[in-house]
């Protein structure tokens, strides 16, 4: 009852943004290039069906607007007054080109070491644009979100050419969703260039013709993203979109797949490396904290149990379900394709073990030559030691036989 009752009362604090299918927007432009360009043309024949079972969850979004217009901008509003700019009902929608945003405020008339507290000696600028987030509290939180500080850079870049307003720096907020008395606050400094290809992605993806000319950004930084798309099936079709079999490849084509095979296994490699050498500094940090007994400094380190998550003996539950005389097949479901690709080149990197041997060999033959070294001497010296034997039994018996002539 009230899943419906939110489902129906939410939309009220959904904010009317107006079209925005012909410019990419701050919060966006970090986000993958593909899922952004279906978006855009959503119902278009440029867009793409949306998955069956995909649900748009408001939740976050709202819970976002809400905190910010009922507590944050009030904050700030207190504190600040006339010299908070850009918010609450203020916020005006700011466009350049195919680039555009709707920053969450801006405070004028600033000393310049407002932001001396977060590291900032002198912000160069008389104002600072502010930007509000809300954070699940398991999030955890080492530096602020790359999406975010470019939709920061993105906004700083939109004020300084459209209005007179120049700020060189903007500040970046995350309030705990849970406990709005903790608060996370990170200084972004204008990025020219970043803001130049922000103003050059922008274009690419609305004027791109087709959403498969776009790189599938999400997933190629780890899928995370993935799991929020609405696009996800049409996405996987085209990433594994297999040629026709049967063309035979030139030499010079092989030798440029060759080439970027080794690539590939080579940072393979490098990431195996880098995996291992994380989870032993895991280890040493358990180490030292189980012998100080310590599970937790604040804003540095929390160590603490998770539950064992419940896993069902699938083989076993399948087979009860069947001697109760139920059909599994009624609630399986086929899930999509996918595609493999198998990269067996050797990487450069593997010669290096090669080059280690020779620095073994040498210091053996190194070795070996001392040792030769010393039996020529021991050898010597049994010379030496034979010849004076030899020797004195020679005069023995010379004289014997001078004996015996008298």
């Amino acid at each position: 009852m009230l899943q419906s009752a939110y489902q129906d009362f939410y939309r009220m604090f959904e904010r009317e943004m107006g079209d925005r299918s012909k410019t990419v927007g701050a919060s966006e432009i970090g986000l993958c290039a593909r899922q952004t360009f279906w978006k855009k043309n959503q119902g278009t024949a440029k867009g793409v069906k949306i998955d069956d079972d995909y649900k748009d969850d408001w939740g976050a979004r709202i819970r976002g607007i809400i905190m910010e217009f009922a507590f944050w901008v009030p904050a700030l509003r207190k504190q600040h007054g006339a010299n908070l700019l850009f918010a609450g009902t203020e916020q005006e929608n700011i466009v350049k080109g195919h680039l555009s945003a709707t920053p969450d405020g801006l405070l004028i008339n600033q000393r310049h070491d407002a932001l001396r507290d977060l590291g900032v000696k002198n912000i160069r600028s008389d104002c600072i644009s502010v930007e509000c987030k809300t954070i699940d509290p398991r999030t955890n939180l080492v530096e602020a979100k790359e999406v975010n500080i470019y939709q920061v850079n993105t906004q700083l870049g939109l004020f300084r050419e459209t209005t007179k307003y120049k700020p060189e720096y903007g500040l970046l907020t995350y309030t705990d969703a849970s406990f709005w008395s903790e608060v996370d606050e990170f200084p972004v400094q204008f990025d020219p260039a970043m803001y130049e290809v922000a103003h050059n992605r922008a274009t690419e993806i609305i004027t791109a013709k087709y959403g498969k000319d776009l790189a599938p950004e999400g997933w190629i930084t780890g899928g995370k993203e993935c799991g929020f798309c609405p696009f996800t099936t049409a996405c996987g079709i085209e990433r594994r979109n297999l040629p026709y079999a049967g063309k035979q490849p030139t030499s010079q084509f092989a030798a440029e797949m060759e080439d970027m095979a080794k690539e590939h296994n080579a940072i393979k490699l490098a990431i195996d490396k880098k995996e291992i050498e994380l989870k032993q500094k895991q280890i040493d940090i358990k180490d030292r904290l189980r012998a100080k007994g310590i599970r937790r400094i604040p804003n540095v380190i929390n160590w603490y149990e998770v539950a064992a998550p419940v896993r069902y003996q699938n083989k076993e539950l399948r087979q009860a379900f069947v001697g109760l005389g139920g059909d599994p097949d009624e609630f399986t479901k086929l899930g999509e394709p996918s595609d493999r690709l198998v990269v067996s080149a050797t990487p450069a990197a593997s010669k290096v073990v090669k080059k280690q041997k020779p620095r073994v060999k040498a210091k053996a033959k190194v070795k070996t030559k001392a040792k030769v070294k010393t039996k020529a001497k021991v050898k010597t010296k049994a010379k030496v030691k034979t010849k004076a034997k030899a020797k004195t039994k020679s005069k023995s018996e010379t004289r014997n036989r001078k004996g015996k002539a008298k």
